[in-house]
This record gives structure tokens, sequence and C-alpha cells, in this order.
């Protein structure tokens, strides 16, 4: 069964939100991010250093290379980058869905060695 394209797309505006918001140190919180998806970062005052952060972020956890010798366009906006990350990448909600499985498979697995630990 495949997910309808606009929810797979809001999966990806949510996990780009929560890396949005850690780049920006939590000044910006994900929920806020996500209901000004096509607000210009500039104008959520996202500066320089954090779009660095996020891009980095990004190309980590989606393994992709943004090109930053390019316009750039795609750091215009959250929306923006989820589409570039769809039709330029082909990033897609099942890539976003085994990171999120995999991020929390690890978690549980941390948190089982961690009661292990202390029972011992």
């Amino acid at each position: 069964m495949t997910a309808h394209p606009d929810h797979r797309r809001e999966g990806l505006l949510a996990a780009l939100a929560d890396i949005v918001a850690d780049a920006t140190d939590g000044e910006l919180a994900a929920a806020d991010l996500l209901a000004a998806a096509a607000t210009p970062f500039v104008a959520l005052g996202i500066g320089s250093l954090a779009q660095l952060r996020l891009v980095d972020a990004v190309e980590t956890r989606y393994e992709v290379l943004l090109d930053l010798d390019g316009d750039g366009d795609f750091l215009r906006s959250l929306a923006a980058l989820a589409d570039h990350l769809v039709a330029v990448h082909g990033v897609a909600e099942s890539s976003v869905a085994e990171i999120d499985v995999a991020e929390s498979s690890v978690a549980r697995n941390s948190e089982a060695q961690s009661r292990a630990a202390a029972s011992a």
C-alpha cells in the first residue's frame, strides 16, 4: 500500500522541520516551522550559520549532497527544501520512515542497555 503523495510530503516536511529547529538551536519550534512552510527562512530569522547547519544535517540524514555553488534556491523555505529533496535527490516518505524506524530502534536498544547496566 502506497501513502498518498500529500502524506509523504507532510512526513518529509515534519522531519525537515525538526532538523531546522535543531539547526536554529531551538529558537524556532518545529510546529511553527510547519505552519510557515512557505515562508522564507530569512523572514523567519534563520541566518547563514543556521542554514549551513541545516545543509550539513540534511546531507547527513538523507545521504545527499546539496550544491551550495548554485543559486541555493532550495534554502528559500522549508517547502522549497522538501520539493528540492524530492525532485532532485529522490527523497521519499519511505526513506523518512526508514530513518525514523532505525533511530527509534537505536534509542530502544540504548535504553535497554542502560537498564541492563543499571541492574547489574
